[in-house]
């Protein structure tokens, strides 16, 4: 919601000279005292966590009270919470905090509370300051219970709908007194955190440590809804329930898995502050599909970081970036080819193939990381080549031709000299993408390639059956995998479909282990016409461990 929405636009419906002159007739109102919004329309009003009647505005000019400070905190700790701010982008993975005010609540169950009843549907700008008066009027349920339902109200009024969440929090107030959040009292909340859940729990049946059925220890305080559980789960929880001294898990027992990763937020920002946690762990985790793979980039210390960013300082975008870090079609692959032809050594690129990859590798560790297979598992790969000596290779995800020049190369050396081939030997690279395509033709040609290395311009499965159609192959020799892991096992289907398997093919796939394809893995695995094994290798830059999966056809 706008700010106009959540403060009331007085100028929608009124003049702004009769608002100033009905202010010049009431000798009450002070410069300090604060001007409400008008009748809210329904556009207007903000549907809370929970439906309850919402009492409108009925005088144009309010008569609010400066909050009485019954117990006031340091200074130390108002701008420790004033400097709190929910997070637009997030932080380096290295950073220790995220920069949501749950952060800094979380040892308070109280407050935390109360901040995600009142940060609910609000902007973080516009609820740190009605938080900061509440809390230092009501430091405690005991307070709030006691609170005047009218100074409440005008406390809140800033944030609109003031009286029907002053009411809330009195509620609220008063059944934390009645029965105080317990690990051993647990409460239904339908349909959280998924739909139909709480449908085996009464409406008023209390769950005991030892009930298997969902329930959460603070569903039955009013006015905490999913947001505010979201938060508690995250922030709490683990403490509550005497497993661990904080969110982090200190203190836990071995084995212990933090209440935050069993948390699927619906807020945009709890899901960022997951997935950046996540991230932490080295861990891609997407709210979609709650699933996660395993990054690029694994946690660091300060000392390996220090040594990391020494040697390859392109990774250090990683750390500045966060999670708005992207490694790949942000423009860095243009910038790529205008670099290379700008380099010291372009006079030697020409029909060398290996001074090109040299170039691009310094360019990936310099300047922009590149989604290329490396050097490492370049040489393994390429070592495998020249054993296998295979005619037709498939490659499904050029990228900009970096494995086509490793591996074109390879290809050409392995039958150098070689009378007895009579059949052509090509390299086909698939590529998606016409602009990586459209370099990695550039690359090739630079490398004098041309003659080995065809590149083909399309998305993979429709590329091979085309392929296979007008007779480019029949049979493909080895097959190389490195485009999207979640494609890996339906391509595969397709080239077995097509018959292009044969025996003695080899599948190569890479990112099995970083940042993963378990699917491909099983599969391969289990599959009853192959043999497979991981050779280890290094994500370059970085140095990060992956796998190399090979296969060999069977059938």
């Amino acid at each position: 919601p706008s700010e106009s929405q959540l403060m009331g636009n007085v100028t929608d419906d009124l003049p702004r000279r009769s608002i100033r002159l009905q202010a010049r007739n009431d000798h009450a109102i002070k410069s300090n005292r604060s001007i409400g919004g008008p009748q809210q329309t329904q556009g207007q009003q903000i549907k809370e966590e929970e439906d309850a009647p919402v009492e409108r505005q009925t005088s144009l000019i309010v008569k609010s009270r400066q909050p009485k400070f019954a117990k006031p905190r340091t200074p130390s700790r108002l701008i420790t919470y004033m400097k709190t701010t929910s997070a637009c982008r997030s932080p380096p993975i290295h950073a220790p905090r995220f920069g949501l005010i749950q952060e800094q609540l979380g040892h308070n169950l109280y407050e935390l509370l109360v901040a995600a009843m009142l940060w609910n549907r609000t902007r973080g700008m516009q609820a740190k300051p009605i938080f900061l008066a509440l809390i230092q009027q009501y430091p405690t349920p005991d307070h709030l219970a006691q609170a005047n339902l009218s100074e409440l109200a005008d406390l809140i009024r800033p944030i609109g709908l003031y009286n029907s969440r002053a009411k809330r929090f009195l509620l609220f107030a008063q059944a934390w007194l009645s029965s105080p959040p317990s690990k051993e009292r647990r409460y239904r909340r339908m349909h959280y955190p998924s739909a139909g859940d709480g449908k085996d729990v009464g409406p008023t049946e209390i769950l005991d440590e030892n009930d298997t059925r969902e329930g959460w220890e603070v569903a039955h305080l009013p006015g905490v809804g999913p947001y505010a559980l979201d938060s508690f789960r995250i922030f709490h929880r683990d403490m509550l329930r005497g497993l661990a001294k904080d969110w982090e898990g200190t203190g836990a027992p071995p084995g212990l898995e933090p209440e935050w990763k069993r948390v699927v937020p619906s807020d945009k920002e709890l899901k960022a502050y997951i997935r950046w946690k996540w991230l932490k762990e080295g861990y891609i985790w997407d709210p979609a599909t709650v699933t996660r793979k395993i990054s690029y980039f694994r946690p660091l210390d300060m000392e390996e970081r220090r040594k990391l960013y020494g040697k390859y300082p392109s990774l250090r975008k990683l750390e500045e970036l966060g999670d708005a870090y992207v490694e790949w079609n942000d423009g860095r692959e243009p910038a790529l080819l205008r670099w290379l032809y700008d380099h010291a050594s372009f006079s030697q690129m020409r029909n060398n193939p290996r001074v090109i990859c040299d170039a691009m590798d310094e360019y990936a560790a310099q300047h922009n990381f590149l989604i290329n297979i490396g050097p490492d598992k370049a040489e393994k790969v390429a070592a495998l080549i020249s054993e296998q000596k295979p005619k037709i290779f498939v490659e499904l995800g050029g990228y900009v031709g970096y494995s086509a020049l490793w591996f074109g190369n390879a290809l050409k050396n392995a039958h150098k000299g070689s009378t007895s081939d009579g059949d052509q030997v090509v390299y086909w690279s698939l590529e998606a993408d016409p602009v990586f395509a459209g370099i990695a033709m550039n690359l090739v040609d630079l490398a004098g390639l041309g003659d080995v290395v065809r590149i083909v311009t399309g998305k993979a499965a429709e590329s091979l059956t085309r392929l296979k159609e007008e007779g480019k192959f029949e049979k493909v020799d080895m097959l190389f995998l490195d485009h999207i892991e979640d494609l890996y096992v339906t391509d595969l289907k397709v080239a077995e479909s097509l018959g292009l398997l044969k025996k003695g093919s080899i599948v190569v796939a890479d990112n099995v282990l970083r940042p993963g394809a378990p699917d491909y893995k099983k599969y391969v695995e289990q599959h009853p016409s192959m043999e497979t094994r991981a050779i280890k290798g290094l994500i370059i830059p970085g140095e990060f461990e992956d796998e190399v999966e090979v296969t060999e056809y069977k059938a």
